[in-house]
């Protein structure tokens, strides 16, 4: 009681305030005077920022009249902008919902005007009629734009925090489009969270459950309920200027009483009329008569179920007597549907059919006005958002019109420059092709004198190892001194294998790499099928790998020195045996490895170390920067990395 003695002090002194303020019009006959105007409606829109606490006379109406008067004559763009924003105001104060719409998409549909901070509360005096003329598809076109004038205006009417998210979800419930009114519901639900302010939070998830039962899910929609109920108590200390301790306990009683009549649309009639009277009890005691008036049919309704037909009847007087002081079509229809049960019940079969006919009259009547309201607000001769959108494809069509001029000159400057770039290419190409032609010529004489040289050097080499291998041989047959004759023998031997590793790599080219799978076979082969006598099986892994014809040539040499070791000391004897050759790659490194199952032993080795070939081998692993290991277990083993 004493919130409301403040509050009416309050509005009592402000509209004595505009009273007083003003009169009479003012005529507008220069600048100054419509500035006078513009200051008059900027000092009242600022001090008193919501509108529905005042209604401000109609010699302001007049006086803005008289100011779009002169703006129109001798005003600027921006006066004139500013003429029909005053008047814009006045109708808004007034809730004048049809006249706002008419010139609130006048306004917005000049572009200079959304550069105007005014565009902001426009947008804003624009949904709000929009809500109450139930345009609710407008609202969802306008909000969008609503925020972004907002934002671009350094948040004039919305602080930064504020989000849309409960309004587009009222506007969706309103559209019978539950699951989209919930999804925003969700959101602001969840920021409240965020910012700990729990009351607001419960609001939200009653929200929620409310659409849950739109969709008849009423096990969803009573979790929801009580989840709310629960925050709602959770909240009951928390400071909220708006919101008072009293407030709090009847939003919580409206929880319980949502609970309870999804009970009673399930026919679960027990312990429901004292929830219905403690909701009865806080809404009348908050001065909220629609909900007074759905607790009294709430408890009719049950008590009809209840077969206490006087008490419904009593029940049902109330609600029908607080309708005729608050009108509310929609409750009025549903009041007489339950009052001609009643008079049914009571055997009163005239004015129960009475009854229920003039509710079906009122429910056709609001089915009447919300088609005509869709078929109004489908054919609005005012609408910003669609000549935007007009005023966007036109300069669009615009743009892509100047881009395809433009496009034209382009290509036709590119065809002129293309065309004289062929014509010097061609010159050009002409003279390139005489020189490579001459070129090609010469490098083709270059290249058959140097592949006439490697065969003539290839040819000598060759030659001269035939030579010195025929010299050693007559030799050999003039020496009694057996270990002179064992190393001429392994000399000879060795100039043979480095005769065959040149042959073979002669035919790979000088610059080329090398496939190092067929080489190991081909020289495995060379030198086990000199040795007739033996069974020698070659297994080779070293498949995808290739190495320059610099590196094949020492890698060879090794190969062939083993292998010719593994047959003279290995399987010296044997009759069989086995041979495996391994090379791969890892990051910039090779490994090589060799592996006889002979009968040689280090011993062996320690008495040949002194030999042309394992003389010759560690100077081959020198020469590849490379490092060896043996082993004599289970047979010979060599391993190298390079």
């Amino acid at each position: 009681m004493l919130c409301w003695l403040k509050n009416a002090v309050a509005i009592f002194g402000v509209l004595f305030l505009l009273t007083s303020w003003q009169t009479q019009e003012l005529k507008v006959n220069s600048r100054d005077d419509f500035d006078k105007v513009n200051m008059k409606r900027e000092q009242l829109q600022k001090q008193f920022a919501d509108s529905n606490v005042f209604i401000i006379s109609d010699s302001y109406l007049k006086s803005f009249m008289n100011a779009r008067v002169w703006a129109t004559k001798n005003g600027t763009e921006k006066e004139k902008n500013l003429a029909d924003y005053n008047i814009l105001f006045y109708h808004y104060n007034h809730q004048d919902s049809d006249k706002v719409i008419s010139i609130a998409n006048a306004l917005l549909s000049r572009p200079n005007f959304m550069e105007m901070k005014e565009s902001v509360r426009t947008l804003e005096a624009l949904n709000s009629s929009y809500n109450r003329k139930g345009f609710y598809n407008r609202q969802l076109d306008v909000l969008p734009i609503l925020i972004a004038q907002n934002e671009k205006f350094d948040y004039y009417v919305f602080q930064p925090e504020y989000s849309d998210s409960y309004e587009v979800g009222m506007i969706y419930y309103n559209l019978n489009q539950f699951s989209r009114a919930r999804q925003n519901f969700e959101i602001q639900a969840e920021l409240f969270k965020d910012n700990n302010r729990n009351f607001m939070y419960a609001s939200m998830m009653n929200n929620i459950a409310l659409t849950y039962e739109g969709e008849k899910d009423f096990n969803n929609a009573v979790e929801k309920f009580q989840e709310a109920s629960r925050i709602v108590d959770e909240s009951m200390d928390e400071e909220n200027p708006y919101f008072n301790r009293e407030y709090k306990g009847h939003f919580k009683n409206v929880i319980e009483s949502n609970i309870a009549s999804i009970r009673l649309k399930q026919g679960e009639l027990a312990q429901l009329e004292p929830v219905f009277l403690k909701e009865l009890k806080s809404s009348q005691l908050v001065g909220e008569p629609r909900i007074t008036i759905q607790c009294y049919l709430h408890l009719s309704k049950l008590s009809m179920l209840q077969n206490d037909v006087s008490q419904a009847l009593r029940y049902n007087d109330s609600a029908l007597s607080l309708e005729r002081e608050f009108k509310n079509p929609s409750i009025r229809a549903n009041i007489l549907s339950v009052r001609s049960s009643i008079f049914l019940m009571q055997n009163k079969v005239a004015e129960s059919y009475d009854l229920e006919l003039r509710s079906d009259d009122i429910k056709d009547s609001l089915i009447s006005i919300a088609t005509q309201r869709n078929m109004e607000e489908a054919s609005l001769n005012y609408d910003f958002v669609k000549a935007r959108k007009e005023i966007a494809e036109a300069n669009l069509l615009l743009q892509e019109k100047n881009k395809i001029e433009w496009m034209q000159w382009i290509i036709l400057g590119i065809s002129t420059i293309l065309i004289i770039t062929f014509i010097t290419l061609f010159i050009r190409t002409r003279k390139a092709r005489k020189l490579s032609e001459e070129q090609s010529r010469k490098l083709k004489i270059a290249a058959d004198e140097k592949e006439l040289m490697l065969y003539e050097i290839h040819h000598r080499i060759k030659n001269n190892l035939q030579t010195v291998s025929g010299i050693l041989d007559l030799k050999t047959s003039q020496l009694s001194n057996p270990e002179f004759t064992a190393a001429i023998n392994e000399s000879q031997q060795l100039i043979q294998t480095m005769n065959m590793v040149h042959d073979q790599l002669y035919e790979y080219g000088e610059d080329t790499i090398v496939d190092m799978q067929e080489h190991f076979v081909n020289i495995c082969q060379g030198i086990t099928s000199q040795h007739t006598d033996k069974e020698i099986s070659l297994h080779v892994s070293s498949r995808d790998v290739v190495i320059p014809t610099r590196d094949a040539i020492p890698l060879g040499l090794i190969l062939c020195e083993l292998v010719t070791n593994s047959m003279k000391h290995g399987f010296n004897k044997k009759n069989t045996g086995r041979i495996t050759v391994f090379l791969k790659k890892e990051l910039a490194q090779y490994i090589f490895k060799y592996k006889d199952n002979g009968s040689a032993t280090e011993k062996n080795v320690e008495d040949q170390s002194n030999s042309v070939g394992l003389n010759l081998i560690a100077m081959l692993v020198e020469e590849l920067d490379g490092k060896m290991e043996t082993s004599f277990q289970q047979g010979f083993k060599f391993e190298m990395k390079f």
